[in-house]
């Protein structure tokens, strides 16, 4: 087979929510699910790096949050936008009582749970965070179906934040730093959004 030729990789089209459908999906969305659809859509974070997120890791002064694990090994700081902020001061403000040890998971108590049967062992199969993930997973796809918004996951709220970033004209090296890409030629694949005059804005 040496003398064949490679055909040319061609990269799947990213499906892209702008300003206005981010709006759109907020204002329908239930109370419970909104938190998750601002931060999402404002700081590219991965469901699982949102879900993992502690008290301790959201910096209110400053308007960060930290990411300490993540898919590529590495933490990293996200700036948060006046809307992103404002949820977490509403989060905030709504918490329960604060443990004195252990997790303190800023999700946690959103999307109630679903009692799940025990097995035989009397274990609940799956964690509460397993299911609470396959849960906003569910509850966000019949949100978009709800509104026509089709080929739409909460994974396209990622890939948005970071095209909407690339078209307001944000250096793509920026764009990953954001996002937690582990090369520049992933978070690349937003460089169409690129505005039409990104040389001179260079």
């Amino acid at each position: 087979a040496s003398g064949v030729k490679r055909p040319r990789l061609v990269e799947p089209e990213l499906p892209f929510l702008g300003e206005p459908d981010i709006r759109r999906l907020v204002a329908a969305a239930p109370r419970d699910l909104k938190p998750f659809i601002v931060v999402l859509a404002d700081t590219g974070l991965r469901r699982g790096e949102l879900l993992e997120l502690e008290w301790r890791d959201v910096d209110s002064a400053r308007g960060t949050v930290l990411v300490r694990r993540s898919k590529t090994g590495r933490g990293r700081e996200i700036p948060l936008t006046s809307r992103a902020q404002g949820v977490f001061e509403d989060l905030r403000g709504n918490r329960g009582p604060i443990p004195l040890r252990g997790e303190d998971p800023v999700f946690a108590g959103l999307l109630a749970l679903k009692r799940m049967p025990h097995t035989r062992e009397g274990h609940v199969p799956g964690s509460d965070r397993d299911r609470l993930e396959a849960r906003l997973t569910t509850r966000f796809r019949r949100l978009t179906k709800s509104l026509g918004m089709t080929g739409v996951s909460v994974h396209t709220l990622r890939h948005s934040c970071a095209s909407r970033m690339v078209a307001a004209g944000v250096p793509l090296s920026f764009v990953a730093r954001v996002t937690g890409h582990s090369t520049l030629s992933c978070a690349a694949r937003y460089g169409k959004h690129a505005p039409t005059d990104a040389g001179r804005i260079a």
